[in-house]
C-alpha cells in the first residue's frame, strides 16, 4: 500500500524539482501529501495497527492509503484531506491506547505525534498554503521519529536526567520551528 504513496511522492517530488518526467504535471503540489500521509501515515499506521492487534486499528492504514488513491484521482478534491483525517484520529487513538496500558514517556511523545498530522490535515482541507501545512506534518514525523527513538533506547536505560532533557529539547526544538515558520510569514 505505502509503495504507491512513495513511488508517486518520488515523482511529484522530481516534478517539483523541474525534472523532466512523463508524469502527470498536475501532481506536482501533491509531494507533501503523498509522502507524509501518504507513505509515512500509511507505514507507521500499519505498524502500530499491527502492535494494537485489533481489527479497528486497521482503519488507520488503509485511510491513509484511500486518501493517496483519491489524491491520486483528483488531487483537488477535498476527499484525501478527510481520509487523512480520518487516519491521523485513528492512529492517535491507537497511541492512546498504548499510553493508556503502560504509560510511559515514548508512549507519550508517539501519541502527541499523530495530534500534529492531524493539525496539518485540518489546515490542508481548508485551503492553507502547503508553507503553513508542512511545520505540522514535520512535527508529526519529528515526534514519531523521537518517540520511537526512546522506545528503541528501553534497552539501554536513560537515567531520569537524560530523559528529561531529551524531552525539553525536542519540545524547544519544534516550538522554534514553529515560531521561525510564523515570523517568516510575517516578514
Amino acid at each position: 500500500m505505502g509503495i504507491i504513496a512513495l513511488l508517486t511522492g518520488i515523482f511529484s517530488g522530481l516534478l517539483r524539482m523541474g525534472w523532466s518526467i512523463p508524469f502527470p504535471a498536475i501532481y506536482v503540489l501533491s509531494h507533501g501529501p503523498l509522502m507524509v500521509g501518504g507513505f509515512l501515515g500509511t507505514v507507521i499506521g500499519m505498524e502500530r495497527a499491527v502492535a494494537l492487534n485489533k481489527p479497528w486499528g486497521y482503519f488507520a492504514p488503509l485511510s491513509a492509503f484511500l486518501g493517496v488513491i483519491a489524491l491520486l484521482i483528483d488531487p483537488l478534491s477535498s476527499l484525501s484531506p478527510l481520509f487523512m483525517i480520518f487516519s491521523s484520529v485513528v492512529l492517535t487513538f491507537i497511541l492512546l491506547s498504548f499510553l493508556k496500558r503502560d504509560f510511559q514517556l515514548h508512549f507519550f511523545i508517539m501519541a502527541v505525534a499523530p495530534l500534529f498530522w492531524l493539525t496539518g490535515n485540518l489546515l490542508w482541507i481548508n485551503l492553507l498554503p502547503f508553507s503553513h501545512v508542512a511545520i505540522w506534518w514535520a512535527g508529526f514525523l519529528i515526534f514519531t521519529i523521537a518517540g520511537e527513538r526512546l522506545e528503541l533506547s528501553r534497552i539501554i536505560r536513560l537515567t531520569p536526567g537524560k530523559r528529561n532533557v531529551f524531552q525539553i529539547y525536542r519540545v524547544i526544538q519544534l516550538l522554534l520551528r514553529m515560531m521561525n515558520g510564523l515570523i517568516q510569514e510575517n516578514v
